[in-house]
């Protein structure tokens, strides 16, 4: 079996500022005390503005999970961000509660984790995806759907659409987002017949939603994370055009 090597600069500290007291003398207004995992890509280039994706990981996992999905989706064209769930722990795992208090908390998380990567390297601002697996595709699809001027697109790879707490309250600028929909046919804690239904209300909504769907259990699947890639790229590329 072929192995994919990481990056050397996947798990490397970021690149300090040009001025060392810069993040000191600038804090950012949503600082927290989170942990989160970066990733720079192969043959990283300082002066280019690099689309950014930020990971919600899934369920009883934490942000090193980016560094496992990083080689699936790529290791040349994103820099990476993951931040921690809101609740867990280091020995049982971390998780993305659907709490009011939690979702708050995982706004400011995210937005804590953007600007932190803002600081070191260059972002495109407009280019910026929120994907998550899981528990934490729940909660991206609530953050982005919360905020969407904030967000270039959503993906969510076998997390539902979230419940409670009004998630399409903002309907009228979140139905213009691009939304991923990954799906595992045989999932148990996603069915088949759940997505069906949420569809049909996105649909309804006016969301652009595009679905994709494999033959597996609630396993992240890697074809999944590769789709990830082609769709960010096919929405770079038309952009462009």
């Amino acid at each position: 079996m072929n192995r994919i090597q990481l990056s050397p600069l996947a798990s490397a500290k970021l690149p300090r500022p040009e001025n060392p007291n810069q993040v000191a003398e600038s804090p950012s207004k949503f600082s927290i005390s989170r942990q989160h995992q970066t990733f720079l890509p192969l043959h990283f280039e300082g002066n280019y503005a690099y689309p950014l994706i930020v990971w919600l990981h899934s369920a009883g996992d934490d942000p090193q999970q980016l560094l496992r999905v990083m080689p699936s989706i790529s290791l040349r064209n994103y820099c990476a961000v993951a931040p921690e769930g809101t609740s867990g722990s280091a020995y049982q795992g971390f998780y993305w509660d659907q709490h009011p208090h939690s979702i708050e908390l995982a706004q400011r998380t995210i937005e804590e984790a953007i600007a932190q990567v803002s600081r070191r390297v260059r972002i495109a601002p407009q280019r910026i995806f929120l994907v998550g697996s899981g528990m934490g595709g729940s909660m991206a699809l609530r953050v982005a759907m919360r905020t969407p001027e904030r967000f270039a697109g959503v993906a969510s790879l076998n997390g539902p659409l979230p419940q409670g707490c009004n998630p399409l309250g903002n309907l009228k600028h979140s139905r213009k987002l691009p939304v991923l929909w990954a799906h595992c046919r045989e999932s148990l804690e996603f069915p088949e017949k759940q997505l069906c239904d949420q569809l049909k209300l996105l649909h309804i909504a006016g969301f652009n939603v595009t679905v994709r769907q494999y033959p597996f259990g609630d396993e992240l699947p890697a074809l999944a994370l590769k789709d990830v890639d082609r769709w960010i790229m096919e929405f770079i590329d038309s952009a462009i055009v």
